[in-house]
Order: C-alpha cells, then sequence, then structure tokens
C-alpha cells in the first residue's frame, strides 16, 4: 500500500502470520476501529510517523504494511 502525507486511515483488523507482532500492534494502540494519519515519512519511505489516539508513534513500514487498512475520505 502507497502511503501518503497527511492521509488518514482506520485499522480494520491484520493480517494472518506473526502473532507476536500483531501483540506488539495491539499494544501500541493500533487496534479495530482506530483511526490515525500519516504525519512524516522517512526520506525512502520505510518509516512513518503517525498520529492516533493524542499520541504520536514512528512505525517500520514493514510493520504496517501487516495492517488492513481502509483509507478514510
Amino acid at each position: 500500500m502507497k502511503f501518503s502525507i497527511n492521509d488518514k486511515y482506520v485499522v480494520l483488523g491484520f493480517k494472518n502470520g506473526n502473532l507476536q507482532l500483531r501483540r506488539k500492534l495491539l499494544d501500541m494502540g493500533l487496534v479495530k476501529g482506530t483511526i490515525f494519519q500519516i504525519k512524516k515519512a522517512a526520506p525512502f519511505g520505510n518509516c512513518f510517523v503517525i498520529f492516533l489516539r493524542n499520541y504520536y508513534l514512528c512505525i517500520d513500514k514493514a510493520n504496517l504494511d501487516f495492517v488492513n487498512l481502509s483509507l478514510v475520505q
């Protein structure tokens, strides 16, 4: 998925696979129904700063790709 600055996404769930990563993302607040916004991106686009639940979170693109997302209009 291609992410752009200031786009808003809603978490729909997680892809099957790594249960430890799923638990880690849930602990960081990426639970089903959470809306977040992309605030900043690393120069090569492999890391993002997202804003959710009144805090900023830096997350790797590979970890964010594990989450099923939908663009919020």
